[in-house]
């Protein structure tokens, strides 16, 4: 059924296994074409899998314009990862005026062509508009490397780990005794992604 093979494909996205993901939305999009999310979430999928010809193929044939904005965004990031930094460039430009995504992508490319100053700028103020973020907290961090000012890198890797800490102690048994007690592994989970901690460690 729809239903059964739809969540079958959100599931398989929420535990990365991207190919089979795919899989799951290139048959959804056979079977039900009138529902054109499907061809968006198949695009995401691929690109995830780092099938980035593939995924570019997909997106090129999403016309609606309800995902408009999606769909650029999907376009710029392949061009990222393809390292056409040029296109990724005019396409970011081409965000929404108030679409927080466009100050950090643009700080990311400006990562990519090396110039850190102006990437740690632009994190620095994706920070101050959209309040602490692990992720943006660790992009940080890198710029300073790259700048070779360590001490700042490291403050900025020590709050990364402090909130992992105080934030998800129970989830990801960060701090805790385990002197005994059986430790289970966190696996791969969004949670650990969201907090990088496995970056800043």
């Amino acid at each position: 059924s729809r239903a059964a093979l739809s969540l079958l494909g959100y599931c398989y996205f929420y535990l990365q296994q991207f190919i089979d993901a795919a899989e799951c939305y290139e048959q959804l999009v056979r079977l039900y074409s009138s529902y054109p999310e499907y061809r968006l979430y198949w695009a995401q999928s691929l690109y995830n899998a780092f099938m980035f010809p593939e995924a570019s193929a997909v997106v090129s044939q999403i016309d609606e314009p309800q995902f408009a904005g999606q769909v650029l965004k999907l376009e710029s990031a392949i061009k990222y990862r393809e390292e056409d930094i040029v296109n990724a460039r005019i396409l970011v430009e081409k965000y929404a005026m108030d679409d927080p995504d466009g100050d950090i992508n643009l700080a990311c490319l400006e990562y990519k062509e090396g110039n850190y100053e102006k990437a740690l700028e632009r994190f620095t103020t994706a920070t101050h508009l959209h309040g602490y973020q692990p992720c943006l907290a660790y992009s940080i961090a890198l710029c300073y490397y790259q700048m070779h000012n360590y001490s700042q890198a490291l403050k900025f890797i020590a709050d990364i780990i402090d909130q992992g800490v105080q934030n998800h102690p129970a989830e990801l048994s960060i701090g805790m005794a385990t002197e005994g007690m059986e430790v289970s592994s966190v696996g791969n989970t969004r949670l650990l992604r969201e907090t990088s901690l496995v970056e800043a460690c």
